[in-house]
């Protein structure tokens, strides 16, 4: 699945933390635009929690990184033209 809740996210400058399931790999850049830990590994999770609680600037730095990496990679448009690349070499 690919949880557009995250593209939100990102697209507000909001780091995530999230569990490593799914398509969530894909969007998050783990330790670049939020942070991932193994799903069912709570403590992993309270401990990036807790850690980020002491960042405010690390939280900034990643949000801002997380929004160019959505505007980049996930809009509309680019999704679009990827699409249309990817029509036209299956139509060679």
């Amino acid at each position: 699945s690919f949880p557009g809740v995250l593209l939100e996210a990102g697209q507000a400058g909001v780091p995530v933390v999230a569990a490593r399931v799914g398509g969530v790999a894909e969007i998050v850049a783990d330790g670049q635009t939020g942070w991932l830990f193994e799903p069912g590994d709570w403590r992993q999770g309270a401990a990036i929690l807790a850690g980020l609680v002491q960042s405010p600037r690390v939280c900034r730095s990643a949000g801002q990184a997380a929004r160019d990496r959505v505007l980049s990679q996930f809009s509309v448009e680019g999704m679009a033209a990827d699409y249309l690349k990817l029509y036209s070499e299956l139509a060679r």
